[in-house]
């Protein structure tokens, strides 16, 4: 795991809560990257222990994934994530994990992992989140 990206509603504060509880937990962060879109906010960052930052981020309730994991917007639709998993499977691509990050209106980010990343990305690219 190189990075760890975090999915969140944006809100006030955000940047500064993720980085104190590092702080409180005595981990460095060596690089940080923030974004807002859409009421999303979306942060990618590497630390002195990026293994410990995920555990430490998770069990205080903050989406955090490893940057292995690919990331896509999917309309907040019925079948809209049936679809997406249909497509994997037709393209002969196997989902090993799946997860709801955030939930927005019209559209919720999901993080897949998959047993060929190049292809999915490929296949998903209009639904990447970058």
């Amino acid at each position: 795991m190189k990075d760890i990206m975090i999915i969140s509603k944006d809100r006030k504060g955000l940047v500064a809560e993720i980085t104190e509880l590092l702080g409180r937990n005595r981990i460095n962060i060596d690089t940080i990257n923030a974004r807002s879109e859409k009421g999303i906010a979306e942060i990618r960052l590497s630390t002195s222990d990026n293994d410990r930052s995920l555990s430490v981020l998770n069990e205080a309730g903050v989406k955090a994934v490893s940057d292995d994991n690919i990331l896509v917007r999917v309309d907040d639709a019925p079948g809209a994530l049936g679809r997406i998993s249909r497509t994997l499977s037709e393209n002969d691509i196997d989902i090993r994990g799946i997860s709801m990050l955030e939930q927005n209106h019209g559209f919720n980010i999901v993080s897949i992992i998959t047993d060929n990343d190049a292809k999915t990305r490929q296949v998903l690219k209009d639904v990447l989140v970058d």
